[in-house]
């Protein structure tokens, strides 16, 4: 027998097997300004007063690009991978062998 996990965008209802492309959108109402934040970062640690509402949910990434809220990265361009440190030492000694080889 295995556990198998659904995840509900809680705006559309739609399911997926992972929790990839979900997105945790929460909205806090508080007389508090130094509590306001982008993106929600520092929102896990704030403690709740008793005269603050919150109210939160996760929706999937289609449905926070159709309302607008998240920006949406374009995709990565490949980039130029760095030298191994096997590649360097090999290049090094090369140029080494040529030196000596040069020199003689």
């Amino acid at each position: 027998m295995a556990i198998r996990t659904l995840y509900a965008c809680d705006h559309c209802k739609k399911e997926q097997d992972n929790s990839e492309d979900m997105y945790g959108v929460a909205i806090l109402v508080t007389d508090d300004p130094r509590k306001l934040c982008i993106g929600g970062y520092g929102y896990s640690t704030m403690t709740m007063r008793s005269n603050e509402v919150h109210h939160g949910s996760m929706w999937c990434k289609v449905c926070i690009q159709r309302v607008g809220l998240a920006f949406v990265p374009s995709p990565k361009a490949p980039g130029i991978t760095p030298p191994s440190l096997e590649d360097m030492i090999r290049e090094i000694a090369t140029e080494t062998a040529l030196e000596v080889i040069k020199s003689r």
